[in-house]
């Protein structure tokens, strides 16, 4: 979608920017202390912060705000809300610890507006909003950084006291700008030659970020593509380390994260994929320009913005990612990459692999598309992601709302707001009808859950089988063993029994032969089961979960010698 400045009055146009003192709630401070719930977070704070003080007057909530009695967040309070215009907060570490500022504001009795960045809390069940939502007001206002959150938060939440406001975030462009031109020396020193075509995943690689998932497309891809690489750059769980620089999967120590990336890579792809570990930030814009192909198919469930997307595009590069979150509105669907269907299911969020792994074939075959969508992704990053315009942005939207007075309305939840609010809260004792709310469980997705996070996904499953339609796997780590139906995927959790033969039968297939159309597996079922016996079955197993039904077509073979997607030298980057 596009991010359109807002329009402001003439007299709001006229006032100096530097006139405005912001008080922040989150900077470097807080996000060095610990306080960042992820890298991309304590990106975001210490860049915002950082142009802010080019553009206006800051004062600082201090970093131990979060951590004292009472009485000294008060007076802290009472002095910082003393001396700003605006207040911008975010996620604290308990909803009640940013009681004082609001107790405070409402005692000053002068208009203070607050800012109110969500990030990824709504998708995960509102539990700060939940609570100070009672302390918003019409001078307030709420920025989401994607539609897709602004569109969760309307599931749950009809009518706002705060107003709302869709606007990207930002990144430090100046470290991209000359990085092209260090591509092919980078790629040199690393023994990258022309023909060779280098992936790239970088950032968390916790399981909601599906770097496995990365790893088994690319299993595919190098089964049928045999001149490409994978890097996997980001530190490695554990406390195993690793100096920058491409290391093999046999440099990784034994243990779980390694046995689920080496299952998903398998023999061919195994060999090909280098781990770089944590990156330095002023290493990662060379380390991105001498790839050719950005990959992240995070199911992250507050996966806001992507800021791994935005710096893969700014060095350049086409990216292959979910339709997912923020996803949604960085990637621009086949210009500056592809985006990938997700889907809802019963077990979690499932990854069209195929739609995958033919986007990633067809990008490594053909060089000038790679460049021109990379050009294209340069060019968005640099039109809409910069932290200054991010900055700008904000500054507009407090003069705006210093502006313009607005007058009170009652806050109203939605049916599935005012559920989620009932089962998910404490009553206070002697407190009367008040209550206080509890987070979701972690790794909780039933039905509430699925329905909460359904913007965020390309789909819902389709509980029907289609005769056009491609089956397969849900995760390329479900397993079948007998009746037991189990998954080792950390971010689709599978554990379970097959209802009958059909479904054991089903599962066999698709796990030997991977993707299959529907049609055919109804075929080559012929005489070991009936053709109502097998969609049944393709029926149970939709309904749990256990399978997905893909709208790309199955793919021809899996056989390496196969030259269609072999890499053209001729189209090299």
């Amino acid at each position: 979608m596009a991010f359109a400045s807002p329009l402001v009055s003439l007299d709001a146009r006229r006032r100096p920017v530097r006139s405005l003192v912001i008080g922040i709630a989150r900077h470097g401070g807080t996000e060095g202390s610990g306080l960042g719930a992820s890298p991309g977070t304590r990106l975001l704070f210490s860049l915002l912060e950082r142009s802010l003080r080019q553009k206006c007057s800051l004062r600082r909530l201090p970093p131990y705000f979060y951590g004292i009695a009472p009485r000294q967040a008060v007076e802290i309070a009472e002095e910082l809300l003393g001396e700003v215009d605006a207040l911008v907060l975010s996620l604290p570490p308990h909803p009640a610890d940013l009681e004082a500022l609001f107790l405070v504001r409402r005692q000053l009795r002068r208009r203070i507006p607050f800012v109110y960045l969500p990030l990824g809390e709504f998708p995960r069940g509102a539990w700060f909003y939940r609570h100070f939502h009672q302390y918003l007001g019409p001078d307030d206002l709420i920025w989401f950084s994607s539609a897709a959150d602004r569109q969760v938060h309307d599931l749950l939440v009809a009518s706002p006291r705060a107003r709302i406001r869709v606007l990207p975030f930002g990144i430090d462009l100046a470290p991209y700008s000359g990085a092209a031109a260090t591509r092919a020396t980078t790629r040199r020193h690393l023994g990258i030659n022309h023909e060779e075509v280098v992936f790239v995943v970088h950032g968390r690689l916790d399981p909601e970020k599906n770097v496995h998932g990365v790893a088994a497309v690319f299993g595919e891809v190098a089964r049928r593509a045999p001149a490409c690489r994978l890097w996997v750059v980001g530190p490695v769980p554990g406390d195993f380390r690793l100096m920058p620089g491409p290391h093999p999967l046999a440099a990784v120590p034994a243990g779980p994260y390694k046995d689920l990336l080496a299952a998903g890579l398998g023999g061919d792809g195994a060999g090909r994929v280098s781990f770089w570990g944590g990156v330095p930030q002023e290493l990662l814009p060379r380390v991105l320009a001498a790839a050719d192909i950005g990959v992240n198919l995070t199911v992250n469930r507050d996966e806001n913005f992507g800021f791994s997307v935005v710096e893969a595009m700014a060095a350049g590069l086409p990216v292959i990612g979910t339709d997912w979150g923020g996803l949604r509105d960085t990637i621009d669907d086949g210009v500056t990459g592809f985006r990938v269907p997700t889907v809802v299911t019963a077990a979690g969020i499932a990854v069209d692999h195929p739609a995958a792994v033919r986007h990633a074939l067809d990008l490594a075959a053909d060089g000038p598309a790679r460049r021109r969508m990379g050009e294209a992704a340069a060019a968005r990053a640099r039109d809409r992601y910069a932290i200054d315009q991010c900055a700008d942005h904000l500054l507009l939207e407090v003069r705006r709302l210093l502006a313009r007075p607005r007058p009170a309305r009652p806050h109203r939840w939605t049916s599935l707001g005012l559920r989620l609010v009932q089962e998910h809260s404490v009553r206070l004792s002697g407190a009367g009808s008040r209550s206080f709310p509890l987070p979701l469980p972690p790794a909780a997705l039933d039905e509430r859950a699925r329905a909460i996070i359904r913007p965020y996904a390309t789909r819902t499953q389709d509980l029907e089988p289609d005769p056009g339609a491609v089956v397969l796997l849900a995760s390329p780590l479900i397993r079948c063993d007998g009746r037991a139906v189990t998954s080792a995927d950390p971010a689709y959790p599978i554990d379970g029994r097959l209802a009958g033969p059909a479904d054991l039968l089903v599962c066999r297939v698709l796990a030997a032969e991977g993707p299959v159309g529907v049609r055919d597996l109804l075929a080559s079922a012929a005489g070991t089961a009936t053709r109502q016996e097998v969609l049944d079955a393709l029926r149970r197993l939709l309904a749990a979960g256990v399978v997905l039904q893909s709208r790309e077509p199955a793919p021809a073979c899996h056989d390496t010698g196969k030259d269609e997607a072999h890499v053209d030298p001729r189209n090299r980057r």
